[in-house]
């Protein structure tokens, strides 16, 4: 529910005749005798206040821009003064808003619109029934006027307070007339003051609209000649600016002109000096820097022909180093090549040796075991069978020691010569990193890895076949057979 709607309904709920929201008060809805609570029961004539803080300019313009439609709204923003009917949330009841505006100062009230009521006869109530005829309550009544009424009723009951039994213990008879007079006495006062409320309502009204009407009136009045007069004087202004800007521009055009001419040829001139400075300071430049990359270049050209001198004494040098290490490297060469031989020699004449001394050994043992295998063919211990497995067995333990002595005198040869020729190559590889001063490179191998090929020859016999070795000379290498 908007706030509008609380408001409407609030004027509904409480029987008010009118809603009023003026700047800087509490809005407060006009009530009236008739107007009942569902709280607080009959409201006496006055204001029920609905805020407890007061109002202020944007509150109630707000509220008018929620009640007034678009027309409305740009006619009281034209006049100050609108007055416009709209409806209740619920579609039954119609409410009049009546606003006007002075400034800051916005009055706003929300009128009910009341059918014209028809003419009743107010009946009386009937009594009540007999059993509760002893607490019928006396109706409170709001007004200062039936104090007297109340008065009166009291007093009866009070006189009335005779023995039971009696005519005048009845109290309905008592209380009939006091009620009666009590209900005309407030009758009168409420309709004596609903007129004075509408007729204070409609002189507000009245008032009101004699005040819109004045007030539009002397709004219209007061733009009409405040435009005329506005116009006035713009026109005379205007007219008196165009005049003296039109003398002052046919005063100043001349003037202008020529200061603007003797300032174009001043700068004009400024720029020429200017560009003339800066073309002989960018040649003086140009001619220094010129002078400076040729004396750069024949000093980087004088220090490149040292290099170059530099180069060549370098290159003669090393020519020289060269050849002096290849003849100190094919001196070397000789030198271990007789010692490789010496060494050669002295290899295989301690293999030959091992050789003899193994096949002295072998013979003997083989004897040894004839001898044996005679002996106990002789003794008459082994059967012919037995005799052939020994002797099968002993030849084959004595070919075997034989080979495996054979095979070692082969490889601990092989393993001395390849020492020599590694002990020769690092000799030859140090011998040529110390006559050139470079750092050596890996060189590649000078001949054939030495091996011993070994060819079983029957059964009885295994020798060394072929045993390949370098031989280094000043045309190439080659591999004799020994």
């Amino acid at each position: 529910m908007s706030l509008l709607d609380s408001l409407l309904d609030a004027i509904v709920r409480l029987g008010g005749d009118s809603l009023v929201m003026h700047v800087g008060e509490r809005p407060y809805v006009v009530t009236s005798s008739r107007s009942l609570d569902a709280v607080r029961g009959p409201l006496s004539w006055g204001q029920v206040e609905l805020s407890s803080r007061p109002l202020t300019p944007d509150a109630v313009l707000s509220m008018l821009a929620q009640v007034l439609p678009p027309e409305a709204r740009h006619e009281f923003d034209d006049v100050g003064a609108v007055e416009h009917e709209i409806d209740s949330p619920d579609g039954l009841h119609r409410f009049v808003v009546v606003a006007a505006r002075g400034g800051d100062d916005v009055w706003v009230e929300v009128r009910v619109k009341h059918d014209p009521p028809p003419e009743q006869v107010e009946q009386a109530s009937p009594s009540a029934e007999e059993g509760g005829r002893d607490e019928a309550p006396v109706p409170a009544v709001n007004l200062a006027s039936g104090l007297a009424g109340a008065d009166a009723v009291v007093q009866a009951i009070a006189v009335s307070g005779g023995e039971p039994g009696t005519p005048d213990a009845d109290p309905r008879a008592a209380l009939e007339a006091p009620e009666a007079e009590v209900r005309a006495e407030a009758a009168a006062a409420a309709a004596a003051r609903e007129s004075e409320q509408r007729a204070a309502h409609e002189r507000r009204e009245a008032e009101l609209r004699a005040l819109l009407e004045t007030r539009e009136a002397e709004v219209r009045a007061e733009a009409a000649a405040l435009l005329a007069s506005r116009e006035t004087e713009l026109a005379e202004q205007a007219a008196a600016a165009l005049a003296r800007h039109e003398q002052e521009l046919a005063a100043n055009a001349a003037d202008a002109l020529a200061a603007h001419k003797a300032e174009i040829e001043n700068e004009w001139a400024v720029r020429a000096a200017a560009l003339a400075e800066q073309a002989d300071t960018t040649a003086r430049a140009a001619a220094a820097a010129l002078a400076d990359v040729e004396q750069a270049l024949s000093a980087r050209e004088t220090r490149l022909e040292a290099l170059y001198e530099r180069l060549v004494e370098r290159e003669s040098a090393l020519a020289d180093t060269e050849a002096a290490s290849a003849r100190r490297l094919a001196d070397r060469a000789a030198e271990l090549e007789a010692a490789f031989a010496m060494r050669l020699a002295d290899a295989d004449a301690r293999a030959c040796e091992r050789k003899a001394a193994m096949d002295d050994a072998f013979e003997g043992r083989l004897s040894d075991a004839i001898a044996a295998a005679a002996k106990e063919l002789e003794t008459g211990l082994l059967t012919r069978e037995e005799q052939r497995a020994a002797e099968t067995a002993a030849a084959a333990a004595a070919e075997q020691e034989a080979l495996s002595a054979a095979e070692a005198v082969a490889m601990r040869t092989a393993i001395d010569r390849a020492a020599l020729e590694a002990e020769m190559q690092a000799a030859l590889l140090a011998e040529q990193a110390a006559s050139t001063d470079l750092r050596p490179e890996p060189a590649p191998a000078v001949g054939a890895t030495p091996f011993v090929d070994m060819v079983a020859q029957g059964e009885d016999d295994a020798r060394p076949v072929a045993l390949l070795l370098p031989r280094h000379g000043a045309a190439g290498h080659s591999s004799t057979a020994v």
